[in-house]
């Protein structure tokens, strides 16, 4: 792939996670302009979930080394994530969240505190 399409097949994958992500999650959700040029370095900001996100669109995976890019590139104190689009499927049918262990749990524990069980005493209510 000549280098240039490959930075246009990059940037649909960041534009295709910019909309589902403005529409789903956080409306503030931005691409980061000139991203890796500057300070931030990755993709994708979403301020609401103080969360940074790198964007991969390749045929190869390197999970290891593309996960390697999120640590090295998130600003201190926010969450950073890898997006990969599986490359198996048609564009953009299946995208993978890659993250920290440890981000995961904290994520997973705030949910659960957020999450209200209703006890009843009346056993036809459920």
């Amino acid at each position: 792939m000549k280098p240039r399409s490959a930075k246009n097949k990059g940037l649909r994958f960041e534009n295709h996670l910019l909309s589902v992500l403005k529409e789903q999650l956080d409306a503030n959700t931005h691409r980061v302009a000139g991203s890796g040029s500057g300070l931030d370095k990755n993709d994708l900001r979403l301020p609401g979930f103080n969360t940074e996100i790198e964007a991969k669109n390749a045929e190869q995976i390197t999970l290891r080394e593309d996960f390697e890019q999120v640590k090295r590139q998130t600003t201190t104190g926010t969450l950073g994530v890898l997006a990969i689009r599986n490359p198996k499927k048609a564009e953009f049918e299946e995208t993978y969240i890659v993250m920290n262990l440890g981000d995961w749990i904290t994520l997973m524990r705030k949910q659960k505190e957020e999450t209200k069980v209703i006890q009843t005493e009346n056993p036809k209510l459920k």
